[in-house]
């Protein structure tokens, strides 16, 4: 009888989908096939359909982990500053940072130049996200009851959308594309100020 070292078995998964990955971001997700994985992996395809049955099984892998990890660092994010524009600047900068690590960039670029065209990777990306995030609702919005301003949870999580969709962004133009006008502003100062605007709106 086989024995599966589940410890190896999660690194090989964790492998191929950051080799999956890196192609799906350079090359798109339609344009790569699954032999290209296998080679880049140096594994022959019958042994990637041991842990992925089908490209669209990987596709769905990639962004279940990342959207998990993207849970874990929003429920890391600092719970009360000084005040809510000092919350929102450290939210912002964490956020931002984050986007710098390869996987975070290369996922992002996923997102970006297939989601759009691509109903199929729409769909599992906001499955994924609406199961995922559901149950984080509550904490997050327990995150954001800043003192002498208490909110709806409703305002809370549209509030949080628009400024966490601002960061997006501005890193999609900086860390992603390299280009366009968001480079003419220094990332600490452009998150300080939308982190002031913001919060200035909610009314703190």
């Amino acid at each position: 009888m086989r024995v599966v070292d589940a410890h190896a078995h999660q690194r090989k998964i964790w492998h191929i989908e950051r080799a999956a990955m890196r192609l799906f971001a350079a090359r798109g997700y339609a344009e790569t096939s699954l032999d290209e994985v296998a080679k880049a992996c140096r594994m022959c395809k019958a042994s990637l359909y041991h842990y992925f049955g089908s490209k669209e099984a990987l596709l769905h892998g990639i962004i279940d982990d990342m959207v998990r990890k993207m849970l874990a660092r929003m429920l890391k994010m600092p719970r009360h500053g000084r005040n809510i524009e000092e919350s929102l600047y450290q939210i912002g900068m964490q956020v931002l940072n984050g986007m710098s690590m390869p996987d975070h960039r290369n996922f992002t670029q996923i997102l970006v130049r297939d989601a759009g065209t691509n109903s199929y990777i729409r769909r599992v990306f906001f499955k994924v996200a609406k199961r995922t995030m559901g149950d984080a609702r509550q904490t997050l919005f327990e995150s954001g009851r800043w003192k002498g301003r208490r909110i709806s949870l409703g305002e809370h999580m549209m509030h949080m959308h628009q400024f966490v969709g601002s960061i997006f962004r501005y890193g999609i133009e900086t860390r992603v594309w390299k280009a366009g006008p968001a480079l003419a502003f220094g990332e600490r100062k452009y998150v300080r100020s939308l982190a002031r605007v913001f919060a200035k709106g909610i009314g703190a």
